[in-house]
């Protein structure tokens, strides 16, 4: 993404979610978003942004917890619950992601990662089997995370 050389103010989290709200067809709203973040936020959306369209899950995690910029105090488990309100919608979770630490927010972003390349495919978006079956083909994860 080029910004023309143009930065603003906003951070990478919010950066995220402006490009939320412009939707996948109006890459003007998309450009305007990027350069109305800093350029510490356009290196991170970049890096973010590169990374989930390159490979996406688990080895994007970094990339993502550093433009989320955590600063809570709030464990995986607190995280989780409080994505479940979000039905989706992304600004909501950036928010909620940001409520946890750094490390507990990546541990919710790999159980999420695994969870998906794992479990969506047999289980679409049944809460119930995407549950059942993280606890047993992310167990790792899902121990950290419950744990944690």
């Amino acid at each position: 993404c080029a910004s023309g050389g143009k930065s603003g103010f906003a951070s990478c989290r919010d950066t995220l979610a402006c490009f939320d709200k412009c939707g996948p067809d109006n890459p003007g709203c998309g450009l305007a978003c990027f350069q109305a973040a800093d350029a510490k936020a356009q290196q991170q959306f970049s890096a973010a942004a590169d990374c989930n369209a390159k490979a996406g899950g688990a080895g994007c995690v970094d990339a993502v917890v550093a433009c989320v910029a955590p600063t809570g105090n709030k464990t995986c488990t607190d995280i989780i619950a409080c994505l479940g309100p979000c039905k989706g919608a992304s600004t909501c979770q950036f928010d909620c992601l940001g409520k946890g630490s750094a490390a507990e927010a990546a541990k919710v972003l790999k159980l999420f990662a695994c969870s998906d390349a794992q479990c969506k495919p047999a289980c679409g978006s049944d809460g119930a089997c995407q549950q059942k079956c993280a606890q047993q083909k992310c167990a790792a994860e899902f121990t950290a995370c419950i744990g944690g």
